[in-house]
């Protein structure tokens, strides 16, 4: 008889220990569904993590309800970037032949996009008959918005100016490790070559 109470008070605790189980996957299947609405703080979120019941919140570290508050600090600080820029188009080389000569005739437009329209920053000189120019075009401007574009073209006063490939700069990563950076960029959409560009950030 004994042997049969000990097994009867086995069958009991394992079933005991199944409903504690669906009990707590469903108040993790609750909260999640809440924390998705936004109606969850941190401090229930917590309670739920930790088997706790919303009575027993008060026992939470009294910190608990700033995680979710230092987190979006935090995040808010590593967006920020805000100075001037001083930005030098050094050179290229290996630009896309576009000429019936094997050559093209390549300037730079540099511009940020504010509000979805074009601020146009500089244009170089066009370095007539070459794949290898030089323009050494420096200038200034404030940031944000981060990302700048030089827009490759070639020039030609008849028949207009044919694209020869873009580069999207984004002062966040360039900026990231230091406030000064040089780099050789690779030309995009449908370009060759790369471009030098040196650039220097100052946060006052």
């Amino acid at each position: 008889m004994d042997g049969i109470h000990e097994k009867l008070s086995r069958i009991e605790t394992v079933s005991t220990r199944q409903e504690s189980l669906k009990r707590d996957v469903s108040n993790i299947n609750s909260a999640s569904k809440k924390v998705l609405e936004g109606t969850l703080g941190p401090k229930q979120l917590l309670s739920v993590g930790m088997c706790l019941d919303p009575e027993d919140e008060n026992d939470l570290p009294p910190n608990s309800n700033e995680i979710t508050t230092i987190s979006s600090q935090t995040q808010s600080q590593k967006q920020l970037l805000q100075g001037t820029v001083t930005l030098t188009i050094v050179e290229a080389k290996g630009l896309k032949a576009v000429d019936a000569n094997g050559l093209a005739d390549p300037y730079v437009k540099v511009y940020q996009t504010l509000y979805g329209k074009e601020l146009i920053l500089l244009k170089t000189k066009c370095v007539k008959k070459s794949l290898n120019p030089v323009w050494n075009a420096q200038m200034q401007f404030i940031i944000p918005p981060s990302v700048v574009t030089l827009e490759l073209k070639d020039k030609n006063l008849f028949s207009g100016s044919k694209p020869l490939g873009e580069i999207e700069l984004d002062m966040e990563s360039l900026f990231n490790a230091s406030n000064e950076f040089d780099a050789w960029l690779d030309v995009g959409l449908g370009g060759t070559g790369s471009v030098h560009v040196v650039g220097k950030f100052d946060s006052k």
